[in-house]
């Protein structure tokens, strides 16, 4: 027989083998043990918690041969059919491949047939938010009445595509991720009964990476098993894990808050020859900054489950750096890296998006509002230390007290070109997309814009997200609290839109371009040169 991988050989086979997951169990056992079988199922959760095996179970529950069961006996006929996926009475459809309405009705077509063998005919639809809107439809009527030996159970991993009128006619259970800790107490049982040999501080790794997902952890399980030869190390997990090494984290981070850009690009340089994906790269490290700020204020020995893949030495490291940081820097780079994970795609781009916002947070200036607050125990202004290490020892003492308050302006600016120009100075990054729109109404109480969608980054600035994110960038920089509306160019009325900088830019370097074409036909050398050999100007090459 072929080998058997862990997720299958070790899938759940009742309810109490679902880790994770007692507030469901114990709903659905007491809705069999009390005659209260619901006709209509939704589970719903990330991928490999359990979403079909918790189906599966169901299913059994109410058509083993020795049941209703509360606990399938997993030994009749009906049970092994089920867990075999050959059962007559159990149909599992899936939905990604099965989404239109011609098979919804199809399906409809076999509802008025009797079970064949068990008590219940049960439809399993996996994936179900993958069905189009007249399937949906189709199933509505079928879902508030169905025959009375009928069951739907859906799984979904995106309940929020499912229309409300289907979720309103099912009981929906949410199935939780599971928590690292319980993750590797089952990789520890399952290699006890397998009789391999392993190190506890690799099945807190795999847990950990698992990121709640018991399949995604008995997949990892059986690679390092693989790579090890018959035995799970540390040491091999290295191997396999090698982009994802907390080393490598904790050295990015400590770039980034200490804003070395040419290190950043360095590393960066090195994950995009790993081929690694850079948006998983940077919820990493949004997750390492985390464990940084927790460490920090909370200490080194605080109990925490997200914490368990890391080693003693890494808490150290990464309780050292924060210690030099302020409180404020590492907040603020949370939320950059949370702004870069929005507008990332999943495209070959991510990459560059990545080092843009490395680089805008790498040479941002600070925010000396952010500084350390005055003590109270100072008398008069003029006692204010100067902010170190800001502020250069060679500068004359009256203009650095001087620099602190062209800093805490914050006046809003009077132009939009202005505007523009000041949010560049402290966000280069996003200030460059506003060089992309028209303005339309300035003011402290609205700056309405207009954009071209097919722009460079039109399609993003006409999200709704990305307006609000805009919005709290000028609420910071200048204390907008006005409307910040964007709308499309291509919908507004024939009357002209004023045209954006960088329109104007290109108008300005096309007007320069065609003056100096026709500077240099006109040039007497030109003339001269023409004159003599006969000649005509074809083309003319900018450079």
């Amino acid at each position: 027989m072929a080998y058997q991988p862990l997720a299958r050989k070790y899938r759940p086979e009742q309810f109490s083998d679902l880790i994770g997951q007692e507030a469901v169990s114990q709903a659905l056992v007491n809705a069999i043990r009390l005659g209260r079988e619901p006709c209509g199922i939704i589970f719903s959760g990330v991928r490999g918690i359990g979403k079909t095996s918790s189906a599966r179970v169901f299913a059994k529950a109410l058509n083993c041969d020795n049941g209703p069961n509360p606990e399938p006996c997993n030994h009749c006929y009906s049970c092994k059919a089920i867990a075999g996926t050959y059962h007559e009475d159990v149909i599992e459809i899936d939905g990604a491949s099965n989404n239109g309405v011609s098979e919804i009705r199809a399906l409809q077509e076999t509802l008025g047939y009797t079970p064949q063998r068990s008590r219940f005919k049960i439809y399993i639809i996996d994936e179900v938010h993958m069905l189009s809107n007249s399937a949906f439809n189709a199933l509505l009527k079928t879902l508030e009445e169905p025959p009375q030996s009928v069951v739907f159970i859906l799984a979904t991993t995106e309940l929020h595509k499912i229309p409300k009128t289907v979720i309103s006619r099912c009981q929906t259970f949410y199935l939780k991720k599971v928590s690292a800790s319980a993750i590797q107490k089952r990789l520890h049982d399952i290699l006890v009964k397998e009789n391999l040999s392993f190190e506890e501080d690799a099945l807190a790794i795999i847990a950990q990476e698992a990121s709640g997902s018991v399949r995604d952890a008995l997949t990892l399980l059986d690679q390092a098993i693989a790579l090890g030869g018959g035995s799970v190390k540390q040491e091999s997990l290295k191997l396999l894990l090698t982009s994802l090494s907390s080393s490598f984290f904790i050295q990015f981070l400590d770039a980034l808050l200490n804003k070395r850009a040419a290190d950043c690009l360095k590393l960066i340089a090195e994950l995009n020859q790993e081929g690694v994906e850079f948006d998983t790269v940077v919820s990493d490290l949004a997750s390492y900054l985390r464990h940084t700020m927790i460490l920090k204020n909370l200490g080194l020995n605080i109990s925490d489950d997200s914490l368990a893949k890391l080693t003693n030495e890494d808490k150290v490291h990464l309780y050292e750096l924060a210690n030099k940081i302020p409180d404020h820097r590492l907040h603020d780079l949370f939320h950059q890296l949370m702004a870069c994970a929005k507008e990332m795609d999943g495209s070959w781009l991510d990459r560059f998006v990545f080092e843009n916002y490395c680089l805008e947070w790498c040479l941002k200036q600070e925010n000396l509002v952010q500084q350390k607050p005055i003590p109270h125990t100072l008398s008069t202004p003029q006692q204010v230390p100067l902010a170190r290490p800001s502020a250069p020892t060679n500068v004359p003492v009256e203009a650095a007290q001087k620099a602190p308050q062209q800093v805490h302006e914050r006046k809003f600016p009077a132009t939009w070109e202005e505007f523009i120009a000041r949010t560049k100075q402290q966000s280069p990054f996003q200030g460059r997309k506003l060089e992309e729109l028209s303005s339309l109404e300035y003011s402290e109480k609205k700056i309405l814009v207009a954009v071209d969608p097919k722009s460079f980054f039109g399609g993003e600035i006409l999200k709704v997200d990305a307006q609000k994110r805009f919005a709290q960038l000028f609420l910071d920089l200048f204390e907008f609290k006005g409307v910040f509306e964007v709308r499309d160019k291509t919908l507004l009325a024939a009357s002209p839109v004023p045209e954006s900088l960088l329109d104007e830019k290109a108008r300005k370097d096309a007007e320069l371009r065609k003056k100096m074409e026709q500077d240099i036909h006109q040039h007497p050398t030109t003339q001269a040169v023409l004159s003599a050999f006969g000649g005509r100007i074809e083309k003319t090459e900018h450079h």
